[in-house]
């Protein structure tokens, strides 16, 4: 039998490569390529937390470009109450919430454009009526209105009262704030939850709107709403299917569904809420409904200059969460470890920009993104030992233009300083499928020499 040669070797070889070919260019493509772009960030200040409480805990509002609001809990039953710090252009500042002198837990809060706050809570200690609230404090923590809970039950309250959910949106050219409730009717055999939008004129603190559901006789189950220059757009649950709807409403009677994207949102599920800028866009980051989550993308709509667009995105884990400002989104993978990635992406385009560890981000132990006051993305970090939180600047150039890390300070100053600390590092993009196939046809076909 005639032994077979090298070439014929290499032939064999060759074809059995190319038949794989195929079935790669079959696949559904990964989406474009990450460019080859490094992170860079500088220091804009620093500021203290009060005692007792800890930014990595803190609930993070940043819907007003140049201004941080975290919310946190402090003590413990009797001596529970919330905190707020509050972070503007002018200054940074705290506050201490116990309402009715009672034991408060924040659900909730949201800044004003125009300085101050509002909160959603609930006064823990009651038991014989209602105890949520909204109000709205003024900047320099004066109560400026409160509405009660009470006033929601009314007749067209949807079972029993629940008590107050997260959740509270502000539409600024409104000047409607929206939050939710929790009702429970009690069936035979069963417990049905019933979500309820209820609907304040913020700037005198009337109730326009209670008991608000979506979705027909069977009210959809309201995930979170978004906050919009002239409208909020909910994300539900369908009350009897579970798929995902949308609706948009502004304080009427009538809410509109839509369907971001024209897609199929009964297969589709949104890991976090929508998320809004006012000169970018909406932003949905979605994933398939099935238990593997095999796909994940973003749709864009509703910009003032937006082409709406739909991109699909590979990641190194599972994406949980999307950033929006007016020149970057922010989408982060989480992987089985707990091992964060962010995918930076233009929000104009949907072309991804590059693909950062956490820690390449920044040094610091970053705790959430922010809008700086020119509306770009910035990055809120938290330092345990000081119990401080700092505000960084954070911009994508070509790797050969990154200044070198300056030295920070001592991050004891509350000052605009751009040239305080920096953070820099590289993302690369993974080689394709067809460029792996081209290294290994060119390594199996390359002659061994023998020894």
């Amino acid at each position: 039998m005639t032994q077979p040669t090298r070439a014929h070797l290499n032939l064999l070889i060759l074809l059995a490569v190319m038949a794989l070919v195929p079935m790669a260019a079959a696949q559904e493509p990964a989406g474009p390529a990450d460019m080859d772009l490094a992170v860079h960030t500088e220091l804009v200040r620093t500021w203290p937390l009060p005692s007792g409480t800890s930014g990595f805990s803190a609930v993070v509002d940043h819907s007003v470009d140049g201004t941080t609001l975290l919310m946190m809990g402090r003590g413990a039953e009797e001596t529970e109450e919330c905190v707020i710090a509050l972070s503007t252009p002018a200054e940074a500042r705290s506050y201490t919430l116990r309402y009715d002198h009672s034991p408060t837990r924040c659900f909730a809060a949201t800044a004003h454009p125009d300085g101050g706050f509002f909160v959603r809570g609930e006064v823990t200690s009651r038991t014989s009526r209602p105890g949520g609230f909204t109000l709205r404090a003024d900047a320099d923590g004066g109560l400026l209105w409160v509405v009660e809970d009470e006033e929601l039950v009314d007749s067209s309250f949807q079972g029993d009262y629940g008590g107050p959910l997260p959740g509270l949106y502000y539409a600024p050219e409104l000047d409607l704030l929206l939050g939710l409730t929790l009702g429970v009717r009690r069936l035979p055999g069963s417990d049905v939850l019933v979500t309820q939008a209820h609907v304040i004129q913020a700037s005198v603190g009337d109730l326009r709107v209670t008991a608000k559901t979506f979705g027909g006789a069977t009210p959809d189950f309201i995930v979170d709403a978004t906050a919009r220059d002239t409208d909020f757009l909910l994300h539900t649950h369908h009350g009897l299917t579970g798929a995902t709807r949308f609706f948009s409403y502004d304080g009427s009677a009538l809410p509109s569904p839509v369907s971001p994207g024209g897609l199929d949102w009964e297969v589709r599920e949104l890991p976090s809420a929508p998320t809004f800028h006012r000169d970018a866009g909406t932003f949905l980051l979605w994933t398939d409904a099935d238990p593997a989550r095999s796909r994940a993308g973003i749709v864009a709509f509703d910009g003032p200059d937006l082409l709406p667009w739909s991109e699909t995105f590979d990641g190194p884990g599972e994406p949980d969460r999307l950033w929006s400002s007016r020149d970057l989104l922010a989408l982060r993978y989480r992987d089985d470890d707990l091992f964060y990635t962010v995918r930076f992406i233009d929000p104009a385009t949907g072309e991804p920009l590059g693909l950062f560890t956490w820690s390449e981000i920044t040094d610091a132990s970053l705790v959430d993104f922010l809008r700086l006051s020119d509306g770009s993305l910035g990055v809120l970090a938290a330092d345990g030992p000081s119990n401080q939180v700092g505000e960084f600047r954070l911009e994508l150039l070509p790797a050969s233009e990154v200044p070198e890390p300056q030295d920070p300070d001592d991050g004891s100053d509350d000052t605009d300083d751009p040239d305080d600390g920096g953070c820099s590092a590289t993302g690369s993009p993974s080689p394709s499928t067809s460029l792996l196939l081209l290294i290994a046809i060119g390594l199996l076909l390359s002659p061994r020499h023998r020894v």
